[in-house]
């Protein structure tokens, strides 16, 4: 049968009526009111915030139930009414079905029994054997609850009780967000929290958990005594937050536990202490606030070491250390943006050391102060940037702080579209003021002797440029396009070196100098479209004419951002091809080659350059050796007829790809440098490999021709799991430089993964070097990787792998 409250005209059945009514929404309330509590992703064991627990929610008062029953049985003796068959209950939103329910009036209680359902409004859906409820709501139970959320999570429990009305405890309750598999839904989740009891307390907002424990496929891995979290509803609830173990061989065992004080809306600050076995109470502070348009953190540590001489490095072995460290950003306008990250420590290992500010395994610490702008065709960088060295070298000691700081750099471009000249106007600027505390100085071996490249010297050097392009393009007869170009640089220049400078050659320590450099191009390009069956094909010839004057101040300025010189094919028709600005071309040089692309309808692509470097007039700068920086001396740019340089490419979809590029001796086409990068996939099974040469380089100090050869793979061996591996290998001098290996396991809820890694130590400045990671990410929970054999311990199992 079906009723609605407002078509009963019966006086006696509608009272009747009216109470079943009323016990149907009790019942609905009561099971509904936090059975369900749900973790919200990031959050880790122990510090889980819950989210969506099925809460209690005032009825609406106008809202109108509906109740449909096989059969409806008043008992005035026993004071009862009894729905039976197929009970379903409508209310707002919300549907109860059962076998029966009773409401019995002389208790005041509401019982729900046999497979009782309750869905709510936001589609999560609750099940269990029964239910008893007061009709007050100030107590009640459900028996053998489970629930599943919209977002498929799972919770269950023995018997859920309610009392005064905001206190639910559950009995032998679990949480998981993995699904049942479909084919055994017995078989153990991927993982799944066991708690003895969990207790939501609406007044505190709070939710607490007795005697926790983690299973992973059934089987119990970690077990907590207790923690907490707060209220689904609330956003942010002071608190302790999951604890966080460690170990390090300097430092010992540690665990952290922090604790989260909320402060307002706006701001709030975390407590955490740490402590070590071998090192004893570790503190550090964090003061969070977002502002209207941006946000910063204030972050302050430090430590008393019990042990400093478990450190047998400098600067570690000390008994007091400690930092600072602050990250801001902050929009200004619609183009402006303005921010900070610095760090302030004690000594240059205190963070790497105790693995804070993500300087675990960082060679350098970096701290900048910066101001961007963009807008619609111009952009302006401004940076204050201070380098710390973090590393040890091979005889254990702290290195040289041989790392310039930017004290600052700023770059400029705007662009124009001049009406009375039209094409594109470009003005450009840098800036480039650094300091270096030590001189960086590297050792090569040159006609069988030591010869040292001077890469940097302590001292300060700045250098302003600006600089005004302007180019347009013209489409000539029969599809010729030319683009004439002409522009002009200036630059200032002053630095103050040590005495090693002077040693090295350079004609003064404190100096200041001024150059300058006018340009003219014109670049001809004359592409051909060629249509075939099923494909089509442009090839493009290219010549490109630029004469400058002779370069001045060669060998008399430093060179910062310069000293890295690659030519290929990448970079035939640039007009610069040195790196950075402290580096400047000069004299009359041509650049001549050709493009092809070819598209085919099976998806393959295939594309292709070719060409060569003319030096026409006036000094080459690329044959000229500097006095204060080592010059590459074999670019293949330093003769009047450059090396060739080819690069060849080919794509087939997603399935394969294929590069090779190389440049050639311009006299008896020798390789002098190769790379080839094949990739591959196909099913489960995925592979790529990488092959360089490098022919040696006397003049460099390289004696012998280098030859490597890389290799990654991957093999999906089903839906869930991961293996993986990769390897470096020396062909000239056959020996390994490193490899890799890894076996993950990742599924809708859980991701595990251990990974190795094995750097020689040819490879690696001396020091050969032995990881092995492990990984675990939980849906809704989060994640943790830790460090489960750093090189020291491994050393220490396995033996020295020098």
């Amino acid at each position: 049968m079906t009723a609605r409250l407002d078509q009963v005209p019966d006086r006696r059945r509608s009272g009747l009526l009216l109470r079943l009514s009323l016990s149907a929404a009790l019942l609905w309330s009561g099971v509904a009111y936090g059975l369900a509590p749900t973790f919200s992703d990031g959050l880790s064991v122990g510090s889980a915030a819950a989210q969506g627990v099925p809460g209690f929610v005032d009825p609406n008062p106008d809202a109108q139930m509906f109740l449909e029953a096989d059969e409806l049985i008043y008992d005035d003796a026993a004071n009862q009414v009894t729905a039976v068959g197929r009970v379903t209950i409508f209310y707002d939103g919300y549907t109860v079905e059962a076998d029966e329910v009773v409401y019995d009036r002389a208790q005041g209680r509401v019982l729900a029994r046999g497979n009782v359902i309750l869905v709510e409004p936001n589609g999560s859906v609750l099940r269990g054997r029964s239910a008893d409820l007061s009709d007050t709501l100030l107590d009640g139970f459900v028996d053998a609850l489970s629930v599943e959320t919209p977002d498929q999570t799972f919770f269950t429990a023995r018997r859920a009780t309610r009392r005064n009305g905001e206190v639910t405890v559950f009995e032998e309750g679990t949480y998981t967000a993995c699904t049942a598999c479909e084919d055994d839904p017995d078989r153990p989740r991927a993982w799944m929290f066991h708690a003895d009891r969990i207790t939501y307390d609406e007044g505190e907002r709070m939710v607490y958990y007795d005697n926790v424990r983690l299973d992973f496929f059934g089987i119990p891995v970690i077990w907590l005594p207790f923690f907490a979290h707060a209220d689904p509803t609330v956003e942010r609830q002071s608190g302790f937050l999951r604890p966080v173990p460690t170990y390090d061989d300097e430092l010992g065992v540690g665990v952290s536990v922090p604790y989260y004080i909320v402060l307002s809306p706006s701001y709030d600050v975390t407590i955490t202490p740490t402590v070590y076995t071998n090192q004893g109470l570790h503190l550090e502070g964090e003061w969070r606030q977002r502002l209207e348009t941006g946000e910063y953190s204030i972050r302050a540590s430090g430590i008393h070491q019990f042990n400093p001489d478990a450190f047998d490095r400098q600067p570690g072995d000390q008994r007091w250390r400690g930092g600072l460290a602050s990250n801001g950003a902050f929009r200004l306008n619609s183009r402006w943006n303005a921010g900070w990250n610095l760090f302030l420590q004690s000594d240059r290992r205190y963070f790497r050391d105790y693995a804070l500010e993500d300087a675990a395994d960082a060679d350098e610490i970096v701290s900048d102060v910066f101001l961007t702008g963009l807008h619609d065709r111009s952009f302006f960088d401004a940076r204050v940037q201070r380098i710390e060295v973090t590393t040890i070298d091979a005889n254990g000691t702290l290195d040289s702080q041989d790392q310039a700081w930017s004290l600052p750099v700023v770059d400029y471009d705007r662009r124009f579209s001049p009406d009375l000249f039209g094409g594109e106007l470009q003005v450009s600027g840098n800036l480039s003021t650094t300091v270096r505390q030590d001189e960086y100085i590297d050792v090569l071996t040159i006609g069988g002797a030591a010869t040292n490249s001077y890469e940097g010297f302590d001292g300060q050097y700045a250098r302003a440029t600006m600089e005004a392009n302007w180019r347009r393009t013209f489409i000539g007869p029969m599809g010729q396009v030319f683009t004439p170009h002409f522009g002009f640089r200036g630059d200032a220049i002053g630095y103050n070196l040590d005495a090693t400078a002077t040693a090295a050659g350079f004609d003064s320590n404190d100096d200041t100098r001024f150059r300058g450099m006018a340009t003219a191009s014109l670049e001809w390009r004359w592409p051909f479209l060629i249509t075939a069956y099923g494909s089509t094909h442009v090839v493009e010839p290219i010549a490109q004419i630029i004469a400058r004057p002779n370069a001045s101040s060669v060998g008399q300025v430093p060179i910062e951002d310069s000293q890295s010189l690659v030519f290929d094919a990448s970079n035939l028709f640039d007009l610069d091809k040195f790196s950075g600005y402290d580096q400047i071309e000069g004299g009359t040089r041509a650049n001549v080659g050709a493009r092809y692309v070819g598209t085919f309808q099976n998806g393959l692509t295939l594309s292709a350059i070719v060409g060569q470097s003319f030096h026409l007039a006036g000094e080459n700068p690329y044959a000229t050796n500097q006095t204060l920086i080592y010059n590459e001396p074999d670019s293949g740019l330093e003769t009047d007829r450059s090396d060739y340089v080819a690069m060849v490419s080919a794509r087939l979809q997603d399935r394969l790809a294929l590069s090779a590029s190389g440049r050639f001796d311009e006299k008896d086409f020798t390789l002098e440098r190769g790379e080839i990068i094949a990739a591959a996939a196909h099913g489960p099974l995925s592979v790529s490999t990488t092959y360089a040469y490098l022919a040696e380089r006397p003049d460099a100090g390289v004696q012998d021709d280098q030859h490597q050869i890389s290799g990654t793979a991957a093999w999906q061996v089903n839906n869930g799991w991961r293996v993986a591996g990769s390897v470096q290998y020396d062909l000239e001098e056959t020996q390994l430089l490193g490899f890799g290996a890894g076996i993950s396991y990742v599924c809708d809820c859980f991701g595990i993964g251990l990974n190795y890694t094995y750097v020689a130590a040819e490879a690696n400045d001396g020091i050969s070097d032995n990881r092995l990671m492990l990984n675990i990410s939980l849906r809704t929970i989060g994640g943790v990787e830790t460090e489960v054999l750093d090189n020291d311990r491994f050393n220490n199992v396995f033996g020295d792998s020098n």
